[in-house]
This record gives C-alpha cells, sequence and structure tokens, in this order.
C-alpha cells in the first residue's frame, strides 16, 4: 500500500489564497497603524536587531506589536513609503486569482503596471514632499543622499512646482 499525495490537489492553491489573503490584511493593519504611530516607534526599529523580538520591556506603538513596526519601518521607512500600500492591493489579488482558480499567466500585466506606478509614486511623492520628516516616498522615492538639491534631475527639469 502506497501513500501518494497529490500535489495538484484543488485544496493547495485555495490554502495558498487564503495565506495571501492573511498576509494583505495584516499588512493593512500594520501600515494603516504606522502612519499614526510612526514617529513613537522609529527610534527603536531604525536600529534593528533580533533582540527586538526577545525584550520583554520594550513596547510598541503599533497596533500589531513588534512585528508589525518592523514590518511596517521596512516597508515604508527603508523601501517606498505610502506606495507601499499596492503590495496589499498585490497580494490580495493573488488570493483571488488562486481561490478562483484564475491562471496567474493574466495577473502578470497587473502585477507589472502595480509595481511601475509603485516605483513613479515612490519618487513623485518623494519629490514633492521632501521636506516633511515622514517617509512618504522611502528610501527608494529618496534614492539620494540628504541634502542634495534634486533627484536624476527632477527638480531641475521641472522646478519645485511641476
Amino acid at each position: 500500500m502506497s501513500f501518494k499525495f497529490d500535489v495538484i490537489d484543488e485544496r493547495v492553491p485555495k490554502i495558498m489564497g487564503i495565506f495571501c489573503w492573511f498576509i494583505a490584511f495584516y499588512l493593512f493593519i500594520a501600515f494603516f497603524s504606522y502612519l499614526f504611530t510612526w514617529q513613537e516607534d522609529q527610534d527603536r526599529v531604525l536600529r534593528f536587531s533580533w533582540s527586538l523580538f526577545t525584550q520583554s520591556d520594550l513596547q510598541m506603538a503599533n497596533w500589531l506589536g513588534r512585528l508589525g513596526a518592523i514590518i511596517s519601518n521596512m516597508f515604508f521607512y527603508w523601501g517606498f513609503g505610502i506606495p507601499s500600500f499596492i503590495f496589499i492591493f498585490l497580494m490580495y489579488s493573488a488570493g483571488k486569482a488562486l481561490i478562483k482558480n484564475i491562471p496567474m499567466a493574466r495577473f502578470y500585466s497587473t502585477f507589472k503596471y502595480s509595481l511601475v506606478i509603485l516605483l513613479l509614486l515612490s519618487v513623485l511623492f518623494e519629490s514633492i514632499m521632501s521636506e516633511s520628516t515622514f517617509p512618504w516616498g522611502g528610501a527608494f522615492g529618496e534614492g539620494r543622499r540628504a541634502g542634495d538639491a534634486e533627484y536624476c534631475g527632477l527638480d531641475s527639469g521641472i522646478g519645485v512646482c511641476g
């Protein structure tokens, strides 16, 4: 008697789709909380170390605690800023495609255009709101060292108001 696990079982994509939805929901709460709590948590998560997870006396203001603060800071400060919310859309769409058995090839154009929009919005937000202390465009949008006057000629090409 042999036991065979069928990888093409129809339950596996549905479970993966629900898992994608769970991640999207978790990211939404962490990101939304970051909008209100980033200043309180930033001094703790900027100097990230694995000991953040084991310190019992450390309290985070993020609604999802330490992990939520670390993940949202990673996406917003070290990543793409406010456009990081696009990752939630992508995770939700991937989950929906997996649950409804939609071929992932049809999801490719959505993924491609979402990433282009993510990159463009990150640079645009950082260019428009460069004086703000909030990481509107994240590290990708900044793309320069502090004190530089322009990013890829964007300021000199279209002007600060443009």
